[in-house]
């Protein structure tokens, strides 16, 4: 992931493709993870993020022993 113009863009980890924000809003979704590794790790003292696309969180599930937990959301809050 890099930052780009005080975070105008990202960039996915997966594919490389520019993840462009308009208007302070991202015009599509991503995932963001962040883990700080700590005791018993081989990355003890280590933080890492990764940016991914909606197409390479897919794939990258797709390749999962065991596919994520979905749950649908009954209320969605208005803005």
């Amino acid at each position: 992931m890099r930052k780009n113009d005080r975070m105008k863009t990202l960039t996915c980890n997966g594919c490389g493709r520019m993840l462009v924000r308009d208007k302070g809003i991202f015009r599509e979704d991503f995932v963001d993870l962040r883990k700080n590794w700590g005791y018993f790790s081989r990355k003890d003292t280590q933080n890492h993020r990764v940016i991914l696309c909606e197409d390479c969180y897919d794939r990258l599930t797709g390749l999962l022993a065991i596919p994520p937990q979905i749950e649908e959301e009954t209320e969605l809050l208005a803005l």
